[in-house]
């Protein structure tokens, strides 16, 4: 016989009374332990009313209407009678309902990335300044919808991307700005429930530019034959910037006949 002391006992009276409800039920644990009835359960295999009879059976799944997930009955298929039994067949409808118990991986393969766009550009991109919301429209039209558009979101991951960014035209500031565009929309995606992955634009690195090409001064001789060439006022211009060294900015109007500007003392 065991016997109960009072060191033994761990749940007190008020203990116990703060897991009954008013009718005196005990209430589950809801810390550790879903009591909740799962979404997917194992539904039963039938077999079909056809001539060739299949093995089928029938599941709740999330089906994306728009943006938004609806849980709609659909059916199985699965193999036909006279070829497997019922054994092989429920073997095939665990398979598919490891998949189907995975709701975000359900989701995430019926999410068309060009449908994330538009809820970016309709829901985000209105809550930005006029002159950001410009430059990011430009950069998803120009690079970002062309490339993944058309794309499921599950199949869109780092490598992808980053072959994506080593094609990308345009000098590198260009190019950071088009994946950062990118990676805020992916975010986005994620703080909605459209995905669980990880940022796969977070990780790509924009490809270093070019060393630029060598340049040299002319040799004096160049530059009196390139000179004997030119017209006026043409000629005088090259001079100035020859012997003056000024900024292209401050040469550039003069053989247009527009006023030179000030230069402060």
């Amino acid at each position: 016989m065991i016997v109960a002391t009072a060191e033994s006992v761990h749940l007190r009276t008020r203990d116990i009374a703060g897991l009954l409800d008013a009718r005196g039920s005990i209430i589950p644990c809801q810390e550790g332990f879903d009591m909740g009835r799962p979404k997917h359960t194992l539904p039963p295999v039938h077999k079909t009313d056809a001539a060739r009879r299949r093995w089928f059976f029938r599941a709740q799944v999330d089906v994306l209407v728009g943006l938004q997930p609806e849980r709609r009955e659909k059916p199985y298929y699965l193999g036909y009678c006279d070829e497997q039994g019922k054994r092989a067949a429920e073997k095939q409808r665990d398979e598919i309902c490891a998949t189907l118990n995975n709701r975000p991986e359900m989701i995430q393969s019926q999410t068309r990335f060009g449908a994330v766009l538009d809820a970016f550009e309709s829901t985000y991109l209105p809550a930005r300044k006029p002159n950001t919301r410009d430059s990011y429209l430009n950069q998803i039209a120009t690079h970002i919808r062309p490339a993944f558009g058309a794309e499921r979101l599950c199949d869109i991951n780092p490598m992808a991307v980053q072959r994506w960014a080593n094609g990308l035209p345009g000098a590198a500031q260009s190019k950071r700005t088009t994946l950062m565009v990118l990676r805020s929309v992916f975010e986005r995606a994620a703080d909605w429930g459209y995905t669980t992955q990880r940022n796969p634009a977070k990780p790509v690195v924009i490809p270093e530019g070019l060393p630029a090409q060598e340049r040299r001064a002319f040799t004096p001789q160049e530059f009196l034959r390139i000179r004997a060439r030119l017209r006026a006022p043409i000629d005088t211009a090259v001079d100035v910037a020859a012997f003056c060294g000024p900024r292209v900015g401050e040469i550039a109007p003069w053989p247009a006949g527009r006023p030179l500007p000030e230069v402060k003392p």
